[in-house]
């Protein structure tokens, strides 16, 4: 089971009442944390703008330039660009990057009620997957978009798509999601609360044959310290990200924590909170090393039992058990 980190970091540019306000600041602080989390293993970082405007494919353009494994999350809301413009500039994005591009989908209820900005963006899903697939010019007539002859100038790297992110807990936005995401961005949440919601969506998955095809990404916020009562006391002093879903321990704790979840079926974190350098080399050294570790030889001692007692095994050997 391959397990992702994603780093989801707030602030790209200096803050202000830290002197560094120019544009070479801001390069420089953009391109340390895109490094430091590279560095550690994190699988990519996450533009996690709320807006999802169309100025973050210049930020995605710039971290995917400045490192060589490092995937971007890019957010980006449905209908702010025209169809095939965001198709050619997502797949231009893919192809430069050797394929490292993701789009976080939200819907952009500019002036559009719910269900509304909903349909817009199912209709904005389907025509830039049709964009990326056809070879011919087409013509769409839909509720929200008309496109006369369309076609993209260009595809995404090696793949018959840029893999999407899409979330919420509405009844229609679990059926977008269902239809289209690569990526379920579950909400913070208990274990039994993502344990129903997971189940919420593969079922809604399942009429339209992609219940394998859709994975699960959950928020957390790590707490780290050398000691629990430690890790307490600073979270005291932390603003609560209701965003996120808190993780308070020693890094042998935290670690324990996500292994836990990993068993209800998540394959990707979000890591809220790390804003610095070193705090994104410490998590991905102390944390996320030791939960691959840990699913990497669970799976390895399962592959080497005798068939008839593999299913026993996974059932009686629980994954933090494993953790070291």
């Amino acid at each position: 089971m391959h397990i992702e980190f994603t780093s989801r970091i707030e602030r790209w540019t200096p803050a202000a009442d830290t002197g560094g306000t120019t544009e070479a600041d801001a390069q420089v602080q953009a391109r340390r944390l895109a490094l430091a989390a590279e560095s550690v293993g994190f699988d990519r970082v996450l533009i996690a703008d709320p807006k999802g405007g169309a100025d973050n494919s210049q930020l995605a353009s710039f971290l995917l330039h400045n490192t060589l494994q490092l995937g971007v999350a890019m957010s980006h809301a449905a209908g702010i660009l025209a169809p095939q413009v965001a198709a050619e500039q997502f797949a231009t994005l893919d192809q430069l990057s050797g394929g490292r591009l993701m789009v976080r989908v939200v819907p952009g209820e500019d002036g559009l009620d719910h269900e509304a900005a909903f349909a817009r963006t199912d209709e904005y899903l389907v025509l830039l997957k049709r964009l990326w697939a056809n070879e011919r010019p087409f013509d769409h007539e839909g509720a929200h978009y008309s496109l006369k002859s369309a076609l993209s100038a260009a595809r995404p790297f090696g793949r018959a798509q840029v893999p999407l992110a899409l979330g919420g807990l509405s009844g229609t936005a679990v059926k977008v999601a269902a239809k289209h995401a690569d990526l379920f961005e579950l909400p913070a949440a208990t274990a039994a609360e993502t344990r129903q919601t997971i189940a919420r969506v593969r079922a809604a998955a399942s009429t339209h044959g992609r219940v394998d095809k859709i994975r699960f990404s959950l928020p957390i916020r790590p707490v780290i310290a050398d000691n629990r009562a430690e890790a307490w006391a600073k979270a005291d002093k932390l603003a609560q990200d209701n965003n996120a879903t808190r993780l308070v321990g020693t890094p042998e704790q935290v670690a324990l924590g996500l292994v836990d979840y990993c068993e209800l079926g998540i394959s990707e974190f979000v890591v809220h909170g790390l804003g610095q350098p070193q705090e994104l080399v410490a998590f991905g050294r102390d944390v996320a090393a030791v939960v691959r570790r840990s699913l990497a030889r669970h799976e390895a001692q399962a592959v080497e039992m005798p068939k008839h007692d593999l299913w026993d095994a996974l059932v009686a050997l629980p994954l933090r058990a494993k953790l070291s």
